[in-house]
């Protein structure tokens, strides 16, 4: 069959007419979709930025100084000092495409949306008009600011403070004040509820309220800071709560604060040479604290220090918790009532722990030590030096890393003691049962002493001595190496 050329070449238009329309389609639904998602979004955008206009221009914004209320300002003012190039609905619904006759509009347009984005993002002026800025004298960023008092000071110092309202102390900013010699003190409304109290009342009124129900003063004399505030009348129990000193100190200064109710204390990253501290129902926190001498009482309240105490301390909390990642000290001393004594490590001289009720809890424990416990259970993962505990009714479960001379002693209870491989000791123990492992080669075997086992002898030598006594218990000594305490294999 013969087809002419000129018919081949029809066809061949066709099938490219063809393909170039199916193209066109597909790019057409493409740029349509892409102006709908384009257009959705700057809906979206001016949605929120209308509802941020509103909730601003809605909201009574007092000045900083002087407290007196600012009038609401309009929109542009507010959200930028400059108005936009163009007008939301322009930028809303762009023109399709830049010509040479709308390319200045295009520009415009452009230009609107980056000021939008901004605005949206976070608004020149907003946290100025909401006195969310941390560095204004009439805001802070742990709360609302009532009183504040600066003045210089010397390097070295004490400061007492009595107070009904929480505490907070941190040093001075070292690149702000490279020479330590200014203090700042400022009284303020806790956040959280001075944010749900402004609702209802304005700035000047709550601070009104405020300073109707206490009163504060400071004295510096001879580098010395005197900080007394009282309560006038209290309608509200939880008021003293709502409260809270903050001060900033140079990190030398001693430090001596009594507060009352349940108040709290918090300190961090101070190098005094005296801190004490009296408290009775809130907590005390404790944070990288360097001192000679560190003293807490807390007669209903925790006292945690996550990080480390370089210092002697004495810490009395007869109904709370004690809790410290790190002690270094040459003396040491806690006492808990009811409650949990935890310190992860302890390197000191001599330290003592004292619980009527409760666990303690003692991660390495370097230097002499003496615990004793009421009511509970006493574990030491790792002891290197003189041990010496005694407890009423509880278990003991020591691991004797090294010793010159271990002491337990529990009247109900089983103690549990492990000692390193190699570790040469005179042996004293006593229990209903006592089990030694096979791997501990031992001078004697226990032997029955009326109701008592008894056994008194040596592994491999007497090198310190190991006295357990367990009167109405078992006694259980165990060779492992530091890694097995650890469950590590």
């Amino acid at each position: 069959m013969f087809v002419s050329r000129t018919v081949v070449n029809q066809l061949h238009q066709t099938r490219a007419s063809t393909n170039a329309l199916s193209q066109i389609k597909h790019l057409t639904t493409v740029v349509s979709h892409r102006h709908e998602k384009r257009q959705s979004n700057n809906e979206l955008l001016v949605q929120q930025q209308q509802h941020r206009v509103n909730f601003v221009t809605a909201t009574t914004l007092h000045s900083e100084d002087d407290g007196h209320e600012i009038i609401n300002r309009p929109k542009s003012e507010v959200f930028s000092p400059k108005k936009p190039a163009c007008d939301v609905q322009s930028f809303v619904n762009p023109p399709t495409g830049v010509t040479e006759s709308n390319k200045p509009a295009a520009t415009e347009i452009i230009a609107a949306e980056k000021s939008c984005e901004a605005i949206i993002e976070k608004p020149p002026e907003y946290d100025q008009l909401l006195d969310l800025n941390p560095k204004s004298d009439a805001s802070h960023e742990l709360g609302l600011t009532l009183e504040t008092w600066d003045f210089d000071v010397s390097t070295f110092g004490r400061i007492k403070i009595n107070s009904p309202f929480s505490v907070k102390i941190m040093p001075t900013n070292p690149q702000d004040c490279p020479e330590m010699n200014k203090a700042h003190i400022s009284l303020l409304a806790n956040k959280s509820w001075a944010d749900i109290t402004l609702v209802e009342l304005s700035r000047p009124a709550l601070i009104s309220r405020c300073k109707h129900l206490y009163t504060a003063s400071v004295e510096v004399k001879d580098g010395n800071i005197n900080f007394d505030a009282q309560l006038l009348e209290n309608p509200d129990k939880d008021f003293t709560c709502k409260l809270s000193c903050i001060f900033y100190l140079p990190m030398k200064y001693s430090v001596d604060i009594e507060v009352t109710g349940n108040s709290n204390v918090d300190l961090t990253g101070l190098e005094s040479t005296n801190i004490k501290i009296n408290m009775e129902r809130g907590n005390c926190k404790l944070k990288n604290i360097k001192s000679s001498n560190l003293s807490v009482s807390n007669k209903q309240g925790d006292v945690i220090c996550p990080t480390v105490l370089y210092s002697n301390i004495d810490i009395t909390a007869p109904d709370g918790d004690v809790k410290i990642g790190k002690i270094q000290a040459s003396k040491a001393s806690i006492n808990v009532g009811v409650g949990l004594l935890s310190v992860k490590t302890i390197y000191a001289e001599q330290s003592e722990f004292s619980l009527l009720n409760g666990n303690l809890h003692v991660g390495n424990c370097h230097g002499n030590t003496k615990f004793n416990l009421g009511s509970g259970t006493a574990k030491i993962d790792s002891s290197d030096g003189d041990l010496i505990g005694n407890c009423k009714t509880g278990d003991i479960d020591v691991h004797i890393n090294r010793l010159n001379n271990v002491s337990l002693i529990t009247e109900q209870g089983n103690i549990n003691l492990s000692v390193e491989n190699g570790l040469q000791t005179a042996l004293d123990l006593e229990g209903r049962e006592i089990t030694i492992s096979p791997e501990l080669e031992t001078s004697e075997e226990p032997s029955r002493d009326g109701e008592l086992m008894v056994l008194r002898g040596v592994v491999k030598s007497a090198g310190g001595i190991l006295k357990a006594i367990a009167k109405d218990g078992n006694v259980h000594l165990d060779n492992k190496d530091w890694f097995k305490t650890l469950g590590i294999s």
